[in-house]
């Protein structure tokens, strides 16, 4: 009767792996004592094949992360006092004809932010409300500074964005709500359907 087959690897491949992951972290260690202590971020990267080299110069650090449910994206240029820049997402801008007052609202909340140099919101073209928040990390840029930094901005910015989501929020509460009291914050559909029809000129009734 024949044995039954091992699933485990030869002994010759099981000590290449072994090699190779040795190779590559003695390669880590390496580069990490002849680098700039301590070291800053985006100084070193992994490759897809999993070794660790010296990144290239001029590289800008992006990163993305969630906050109080909102998708943010981040970038760090590659020199040093550059800014940490942060882009929040907030949706659509409420439509004059369905929310006239939510749009307002959401307005004055986006002009009163104008007067911050760090933190401010805008709306772009295509109607999207973002949240632009900006900031130098303090020197050295290791990992810990980069994320105080993120970190001091997003807690400066907290009220603004407590209170953008809070409009938002009552404004998609209002125009989906069935009670009779949000009735006067909407308008009337025949008032929609007359904003929707074009003045015809009036036909000549000359003889």
């Amino acid at each position: 009767m024949a044995a039954p087959a091992s699933s485990e690897p030869p002994p010759s491949q099981t000590e290449s792996t072994e090699t190779e992951g040795e190779e590559g972290l003695h390669e880590a260690v390496r580069l990490a004592s002849e680098s700039k202590v301590p070291l800053e971020l985006g100084s070193l990267e992994i490759t897809e094949d999993g070794r660790v080299v010296p990144s290239a110069p001029g590289r800008t650090l992006t990163f993305s992360f969630f906050y109080k449910g909102l998708p943010f994206a981040g970038e760090v240029g590659p020199n040093a006092g550059d800014s940490v820049r942060l882009v929040g997402e907030f949706g659509k801008m409420p439509f004059t004809a369905e929310l006239p007052k939510g749009r307002h609202a959401v307005r004055q909340l986006i002009a009163a932010s104008q007067r911050s140099q760090r933190i401010r919101f805008f709306v772009t073209k295509e109607q999207d409300i973002r949240l632009a928040m900006e900031s130098v990390p303090p020197q050295p840029r290791t990992p810990v500074s980069i994320v105080s930094a993120v970190t001091a901005l997003l807690v400066e910015a907290l009220p603004g964005i407590a209170e953008m989501t809070g409009r938002l929020n009552k404004q998609i509460a209002v125009a989906t709500s069935d009670d009779p009291r949000d009735a006067r914050q909407k308008p009337r559909p025949e008032m929609r359907e007359k904003k929707r029809m074009k003045v015809q000129p009036k036909e000549s009734t000359a003889a």
